[in-house]
């Protein structure tokens, strides 16, 4: 599933490749070209320079993301609605659904491209945005920027659309009007735990179980049900739908855990980031525990920098750095623990080119997985602001599959120093105990 959704982009991204990475109005009139209701909505707010930008905004990127449709996306929605009941365990919502539709296959859903998506449903959720943004206290603490990112955005990633905005302001406004005449709510922070200690409350069903596949959507605010990737949408659909800055921050592998990890940040009246971990807590993001490795927060806009740095076409870059819709945010968390690692030229397998794309790779379940990238230097391989205390590995992407150019490898948290596990010619007997 993944892969053919990275597939789907890079045949989007064809569009508006090659349009000139600086220069913005290419992008808009090939856009507008494809689906021609978008230039009615630009046209719709010619007079509003803010929300103009912001069509502009939304535009410049909408060809980067699609839907998944059809029964076999349903049917695998059907699992989280079930589970969200409270009454059934997921193996048994698994049962049910095996047996009402047969076994799930996400291969035979239907693409719908956001270059399709219908002027009034943008319009819908651009006068929304706005509506929140201009009549909450805190908005006034809201950068144009991070309103953009953090609040403007109709979709999280790939999930079935439909407007949202409007029922979950309805249902969770309310909460907040015994503080909206406070001092303190021109804070988004000091609103934001207002509403956490509410939602907290609602019992959230978390499981793992149901397997990989296009986002939930809104529904999730109904359902309240899957694993950490669930609670933080349903989360971001709350706080957006309030007009509070919140999106998501994730970790391509936890630590040493070989698994992805998901968790909400918002940004406080200055700006600053806290993280909301699942639905109880918001602290400075300083404060995170555990072993991180690379963290990466998640943007509706493409990162620009990276294609650009990268000098590579989109098929020949791995999959989940292809189209970057996401910044590194290690420093933030990890402070002076952010360490440069730095591999030198004599610990590669051969000599690379200057222009090769070189991944820093974790390991996860009996493979690998790229959580950095750089081009090789004169001397080193270097990476910025990778946390220490993990298993790492350099690897090369090619024909599709990841090749290793480098023997496994810790950087020492603590020194900053690089142990490498290197292979040796000499044997020894051990003893497997297995039941």
């Amino acid at each position: 599933m993944k892969m053919k959704k990275y597939i789907l982009y890079f045949l989007l991204g064809a569009l508006v490749s090659g349009c000139g990475e600086n220069n913005p109005s290419h992008v808009l009139e090939d856009v507008i070209k494809e689906n021609p209701q978008l230039g009615e909505v630009l046209k719709r707010y010619e007079a509003d320079t803010l929300k103009l930008r912001a069509v502009e905004f939304l535009i410049e990127n909408l060809p980067y993301y699609c839907s998944y449709e059809g029964e076999q996306v349903e049917h695998y929605q059907k699992q989280f609605e079930l589970y969200g009941t409270g009454l059934y365990t997921p193996g048994e919502v698994q049962d049910s659904i095996r047996k009402m539709y047969g076994r799930i296959n996400l291969r035979k859903s239907t693409v719908k491209p956001d270059l399709e998506l219908p002027a009034d449903f943008l319009i819908d959720n651009i006068e929304w945005a706005f509506k929140v943004w201009n009549e909450q206290p805190w908005g006034k603490n809201v950068s144009f920027a991070d309103f953009c990112e953090y609040i403007l955005p109709y979709r999280i990633e790939d999930e079935p659309l439909k407007p949202w905005r409007e029922k979950v302001y309805n249902a969770f406004n309310p909460i907040l009007d015994s503080v909206r005449a406070l001092p303190e709510a021109q804070d988004p922070l000091f609103v934001s735990r207002v509403l956490i200690d509410s939602i907290s409350r609602i019992k959230f069903h978390f499981t793992g179980q149901f397997g990989e596949g296009p986002h939930i959507g809104p529904d999730l605010v109904d359902w309240h049900s899957g694993n950490c990737r669930e609670t933080a949408d349903m989360l971001i659909y709350i706080f957006r739908a309030l007009g509070i800055p919140c999106g998501c921050d994730y970790m391509p592998l936890r630590g040493d855990g070989n698994v992805a990890h998901f968790w909400n940040f918002i940004l406080d009246k200055n700006g600053e980031s806290y993280y909301m971990y699942e639905t109880g807590m918001l602290e400075p993001v300083r404060k995170y525990w555990g072993i991180k490795s690379k963290i990466y927060r998640q943007t509706f806009s493409r990162n620009e920098a990276v294609v650009r740095n990268m000098r590579k076409d989109a098929e020949a870059v791995y999959p989940s750095f292809r189209f970057p819709h996401f910044i590194d945010v290690t420093r933030l968390y990890s402070g002076k623990h952010a360490r440069m690692l730095n591999i030198p030229r004599e610990k590669l397998f051969h000599k690379l080119p200057e222009d090769e794309v070189v991944y820093l790779c974790s390991p996860a379940w009996m493979d690998w997985e790229p959580i950095a990238w750089a081009h090789p230097g004169e001397n080193d391989v270097s990476f910025s602001d990778v946390e220490g205390g993990v298993v790492l590995q350099l690897s090369v992407y090619k024909h599709g599959r990841l090749i290793p150019v480098s023997d496994p490898f810790v950087l020492d948290g603590s020194t900053g120093g690089v142990h490498y596990f290197e292979g040796s010619d000499e044997t020894e007997e051990i003893k497997l105990l297995n039941k």
